[in-house]
């Protein structure tokens, strides 16, 4: 008795959020999405094909950096600076992992680590600078656009080619659709196997 109303909420939030209504024009259900012989619908385990594509390119992409650009950076002559290291002080290290990296309370602090104020100001400066990446990682997450403009990333010139490989492997599939079909076709996506 206890689990037939919130069973039957569910079952009423499902069917409202699988009206036909909100998902295709009038004249559609459900009904007409039924698989056949002739017609295959997408599924939801086809998008396990990506991962191997996903992990093929972050593969490309440790390559690229590890093999190219850091080469390519030493090359032009990028160097990182030398960084000094924080001292370890386990009071000033919990402090920075939980509360703040740039404490506004330094006078406590220097009291229970029983140092200069100045002194935990700089080590806080020190930590931070361990936290930042080198400039040799800038360059090979960058090093991709040199031509572009500063700001610009891996990120955007490296999936560039995909724009132009992905119609192409699209050829042999029939994904064609026609929305100002208005002869009642609009469930009939195809997708080839390929």
């Amino acid at each position: 008795m206890l689990f037939s109303v919130p069973s039957r909420m569910v079952l009423s939030l499902d069917k409202w959020f699988w009206w036909h209504e909100y998902w295709f024009p009038p004249g559609f259900t459900w009904e007409d999405m039924k698989e056949s012989d002739s017609i295959s619908y997408p599924k939801p385990r086809d998008l396990l094909h990506i991962v191997p594509y996903a992990l093929l390119l972050v593969g490309v992409r440790y390559l690229f950096q590890r093999f190219i650009a850091r080469p390519l950076g030493r090359k032009l002559g990028v160097r990182d600076k030398v960084r000094l290291n924080a001292p370890p002080n386990p009071v000033l290290e919990t402090f920075y992992a939980t509360h703040s990296k740039k404490p506004k309370e330094l006078i406590s602090l220097s009291k229970q680590c029983d140092l200069p104020t100045r002194k935990v100001e700089r080590w806080f400066c020190y930590r931070r600078n361990q936290d930042k990446p080198s400039l040799t990682t800038k360059f090979c997450s960058s090093v991709h656009s040199l031509p572009a403009p500063p700001g610009a990333s891996w990120n955007v010139p490296f999936p560039l080619p995909l724009c132009f490989v992905s119609p192409l492997l699209c050829l042999n599939t029939s994904i064609f659709i026609c929305l100002n079909n208005q002869s009642g076709a609009f469930h009939v996506i195809l997708v080839a196997k390929i």
